[in-house]
């Protein structure tokens, strides 16, 4: 009996990640904010949910979620989602042996509080709502809908094994995830570096390692 107690709690605190392993492997780079409001969302993505859904991301919420200081200030959210916004992800896939990609939009719209507002009961006004984009679903929702390895090829995991990752740390940790099953994986470094779009950057190999592989480890 008290073992069944034990799972059920445990289970109730699970906050599932899934991603499409096309997904997993893209093109893009998120800042600390970013990562945590783009993992907010997946983490609240149902495989019942409604295609035309709109998600609703409360700043208390993702300040419980990852373990933060009550002193955030609810702008951080309004900025990451905002700069999500812009930011395309690359995906590529080969195609008569040659290599093609194409950039997704993330979201449709993103609805914020604008900046400069106080008052009573701005808190209830602290929150962001979006819509993922149609060309996203098939990577994010579509994969959760289906969640079976025989239709789609995805990565999944808990967020509390990332809540405390920065992003070069969190994106490693989702590329070793995807290869699980095998054990191990090997990955060129300019592979690693075209992926976290810093093909250009840390030339030196120690620089890299000491930057963006030494906090993973």
């Amino acid at each position: 009996m008290a073992r069944k107690k034990l799972q059920k709690k445990r289970g109730d605190t699970i906050k599932l990640i899934v991603k499409s392993n096309e997904l997993v492997d893209a093109k893009y780079m998120f800042d600390a904010w970013e990562t945590r409001f783009f993992h907010a969302l997946v983490a609240m993505i149902n495989k019942n949910d409604d295609d035309d859904k709109t998600y609703r991301i409360w700043f208390k919420d993702v300040k419980k979620l990852f373990n933060l200081k009550s002193n955030q200030s609810y702008s951080l959210l309004r900025e990451a989602a905002r700069s999500l916004n812009r930011k395309p992800v690359y995906i590529g896939w080969m195609n008569d042996q040659f290599r093609r990609g194409r950039e997704y939009n993330l979201f449709e719209f993103v609805d914020y509080l604008e900046a400069g507002q106080k008052g009573s009961g701005v808190e209830r006004q602290e929150y962001v709502d979006i819509k993922i984009h149609n060309q996203m679903k098939p990577f994010l929702l579509y994969v959760k809908k289906n969640f079976d390895p025989k239709l789609t090829r995805y990565t999944s995991y808990d967020l509390r094994n990332i809540e405390k990752l920065q992003p070069y740390s969190m994106r490693i940790y989702e590329l070793f995830k995807q290869h699980e099953y095998k054990g191990f994986r090997e990955m060129n470094i300019q592979d690693l570096k075209d992926r976290f779009l810093i093909t250009n950057e840390y030339p030196r190999f120690s620089t890299f390692y000491q930057r963006v592989v030494a906090p993973s480890i």
